[in-house]
């Protein structure tokens, strides 16, 4: 309705420019109708004029992103000799980082191409939320001089952008404590490459460092350093994903659970120590992807999402896996059930590490001699302002 009426108003102040004209004669009047008529004639162009003939292409780095760092993406737009005025691009971000974005100002750009055929615009998104982002499409508008005529596309140009937890420096054992009794270990072999024992034929999978050149050299056939196997614990990790254990205003905690999560798994990876991460909503029972990139795949995924409790999901999962010597939690809430969890898994001799978030140190202490006088080894981690 809006356009009709403004495309009727371009009719009758044409026809009253020209009336005008025919009327009262003399160059200013007829230089105001010649002045005006080709900027309403192009108005009517730009009606039909395609915007799609414009051509958009998004372009940001590949490499993996971290909760917290800039990520600096730029547009470049390329269109036809067609003069436009002027020129709004847009970008259209998915709900969850649209609503974590503080100056959601810099992804909006202005032009006044005229003739220009290639601009490029670039802006920076300051602090990466985690999780996965979609950048949806964008949105371009344009139109005459006047404002008559607004025309406006958007393109899907959806592309998926993965931003992974913060990794930080965090304290970790690899060595747990001595178990007695009849407890199980779940145990698994890992190669002690401080120490050769031995040589043997090249396989599919051997790392280029375990070549013995020497002896390749000689027998001139590949051969690899055998190493001594060295029996150690595998670890299980939990994660506290249970939607009732953060509030609304709670969430930052959870982001800094994910963050303690993934900063345990560098280091325990980087040890050398198998272990085994559950805790994610989606799995049944935990997932058994060791130390691979999978896991902080998951990571950047998670959401505290799961309607089943933290002390629930532990149990199911305990129920199928009853031969762990160490286990750790971490979570930022501790239930009376809980609790109760950490007494029986003292009286099997578990070893457990708990790394509890917390905001304030003093208000939590009557939470942290709880899980301490269940025998758990507590690991508190504060949560910092503007984390």
């Amino acid at each position: 309705m809006k356009r009709t009426i403004k495309w009727l108003f371009s009719i009758v102040l044409i026809v009253m420019m020209y009336a005008y004209a025919m009327f009262q004669g003399g160059f200013v009047s007829w230089f105001l109708f010649y002045s005006v008529v080709p900027l309403i004639m192009y108005a009517f162009v730009i009606g039909i004029f395609p915007l799609k003939t414009i051509k958009l292409k998004r372009i940001f780095p590949v490499e993996p992103k971290q909760a917290g760092q800039s990520l600096q993406v730029t547009i470049e737009i390329k269109k036809s000799f067609f003069p436009l005025f002027y020129l709004i691009i847009k970008e259209q971000f998915s709900e969850k980082l649209n609503s974590q974005l503080a100056n959601k100002s810099s992804a909006k750009a202005i032009f006044f191409p005229l003739f220009k055929r290639n601009m490029t615009y670039t802006y920076t998104l300051p602090s990466l939320p985690r999780g996965e982002h979609t950048f949806s499409g964008v949105i371009v508008k344009t139109g005459d001089l006047f404002g008559f005529i607004q025309k406006q596309v958007e393109y899907d140009l959806e592309q998926t952008l993965l931003v992974y937890p913060r990794i930080e420096t965090i304290n970790w054992k690899s060595s747990s404590r001595g178990v007695s009794g009849n407890t199980f270990l779940s145990k698994n072999r890992v190669q002690d490459v401080s120490t050769v024992v031995g040589i043997r034929d090249y396989v599919p999978g051997d790392r280029l460092t375990w070549i013995d050149w020497k002896t390749t050299a000689k027998r001139n056939k590949l051969v690899t350093k055998q190493f001594e196997q060295r029996v150690t614990e595998e670890t299980l990790l939990f994660l506290d994903d249970s939607k009732d254990s953060y509030t609304a205003t709670d969430l930052d905690l959870f982001e800094k659970v994910v963050t303690v999560t993934a900063s345990l798994v560098s280091v325990i990876e980087r040890s050398g120590h198998p272990f085994v991460i559950a805790g994610f909503s989606k799995m049944k029972h935990g997932v058994d992807e060791r130390n691979g990139h999978h896991v902080y795949k998951m990571l950047a995924k998670v959401e505290a999402k799961r309607e089943t409790s933290f002390a629930e999901f532990v149990k199911s999962v305990l129920m199928h896996d009853q031969k762990r010597v160490r286990v750790v939690f971490i979570s930022a809430y501790v239930s009376d059930e809980l609790l109760k969890l950490l007494n029986r898994l003292a009286s099997q001799h578990t070893h457990v590490d708990f790394y509890y978030v917390m905001r304030d140190m003093n208000n939590e202490l009557p939470i942290l001699r709880q899980i301490q006088a269940t025998g758990a080894v507590v690991h508190t981690v504060l949560k910092k302002k503007g984390e």
